[in-house]
């Protein structure tokens, strides 16, 4: 395409554009809720592997991530500069989100390891690519502003589907293959509860390989929509071709100080919710035993968050950005942690099922005001940066937003 729009967007770009915001969403949440489950369950690595295999992947993608927006930058390809990476990533990233919940046949806990060691952070470094890419190429789409603001409106839509979507695949499956979330594997087969479901570790295996395979096809299918629905503007930036680690590029940023506080924010918060999110369906499972309810529990935050999203963005315009962060942490956030650190069938009696349910519809509240912020925030701060528009700034917020999941992994790993 040309440097100039010879056509504006169209409902089909807007659309395609939005499918592409699905994968990284569904794969996030089901990662993030399942996945400790599923290592621990039907994997059966031990807790001290699990703590390896989450701080080498967390700590390896985030060197990697440091480097994947200043390669992404440097690319310029007759078939455009993000495409080409939004269509080789797309595959392999695909290909390492089957294989992480797929329990291969081996019994030495070092080759589990190594096996799910080589997935996990394949999956983190691949899908950074296609993050990094389909993220910059709404500033390659159109020179326009409206019809950038009309492409974000469309990815956050989907990005929200990607969040129910991600739940509703897991619970569909467990269903349809009458598998309980919940399974102990010093049992034979019976819940954490006493409660004898009947099903074996084979089953509720095939239930993550059935929803791992449906997102699989959604990844494919969503990542080549961004590929063939999408137009990109391939000499956008013709003449201002950078190096592969412009060194002027990290100065102008570490000179525009709304930005780095903004990244900094990003990267505590999303810190603090992926690590309840990460451990939420463990403490329902073993702490709290209501495994036959993760499901839900965990479908109300999601649906929460969902629709509050809505409501927060009515209220960033009255009340400004900041003050719905604070709001959104304080009121939501705080006392949704709080509340399941307290909770306790002594304190609670019968009354802790629905208080659980009370908290993660409270929680979700919260989580909904950071994805509302999010998205305006940062490209409002893009916009206004007196520094190029590029995904090096993708690549350096990757690397803000991971240092601390990292230095989290560490931590926990030398306390075991």
């Amino acid at each position: 395409m040309s440097g100039q729009n010879a056509k504006p967007l169209r409902f089909w770009n807007n659309l395609c554009y939005g499918l592409a915001g699905i994968p990284t969403s569904l794969s996030g949440n089901a990662i993030n809720f399942f996945f400790s489950v599923f290592i621990l369950e039907v994997a059966q690595i031990t807790p001290a592997h699990n703590s390896i295999l989450t701080t080498s992947a967390i700590v390896l993608s985030s060197a990697a991530n440091f480097f994947v927006g200043f390669l992404v930058n440097t690319t310029d390809t007759r078939w455009g500069k993000l495409k080409p990476w939004i269509l080789l990533s797309t595959f392999p990233s695909a290909a390492c989100y089957f294989f992480l919940w797929f329990s291969p046949g081996v019994a030495n806990p070092t080759g589990k390891l190594i096996w799910y060691l080589v997935f996990y952070v394949g999956f983190r470094v691949v899908s950074t690519g296609y993050g990094v890419a389909r993220d910059s190429l709404v500033m390659f789409a159109s020179h326009e502003p409206r019809e950038r603001d009309t492409l974000i409106t469309y990815s956050s839509a989907f990005q929200i589907a990607g969040i129910i979507l991600s739940a509703l695949i897991q619970q569909g499956t467990f269903l349809l293959l009458h598998a309980d979330l919940g399974y102990d594997p010093c049992s034979n087969g019976t819940n954490v509860n006493g409660t004898d479901y009947g099903p074996s570790r084979d089953t509720e295996k095939e239930a993550y390989m059935v929803a791992a395979a449906v997102g699989t096809v959604i990844f494919l299918l969503c990542g080549l929509a961004a590929v063939f629905g999408v137009p990109e503007i391939t000499d956008m930036r013709k003449t201002e071709q950078s190096s592969c680690f412009p060194v002027g590029d990290i100065k102008a940023l570490a000179r525009h100080r709304p930005f780095l506080m903004l990244l900094v924010i990003k990267a505590f918060l999303e810190l603090g919710i992926n690590t309840k999110q990460i451990n939420s369906a463990l403490m329902m499972q073993y702490t709290f035993n209501i495994a036959d309810q993760v499901f839900y529990v965990i479908f109300l935050y999601m649906a929460a968050a969902v629709v509050a999203i809505f409501f927060w963005n009515l209220i960033i315009r009255r009340i400004g950005r900041k003050k719905v962060i604070f709001l959104g942490i304080l009121v939501f956030l705080l006392p949704h942690n709080a509340a399941l650190l307290i909770a306790t069938e002594d304190l609670l009696g019968n009354g802790l099922l629905p208080f659980i349910f009370v908290a993660a519809a409270w929680g979700g509240i919260g989580e909904g005001s950071s994805c509302a912020r999010m998205s305006s925030t940062i490209l409002h701060s893009r916009l206004t940066g007196r520094w190029r528009l590029s995904s090096t700034l993708s690549g350096v917020s990757s690397l803000v937003s991971w240092m601390p999941s990292a230095l989290l992994s560490l931590t926990g790993y030398f306390s075991l």
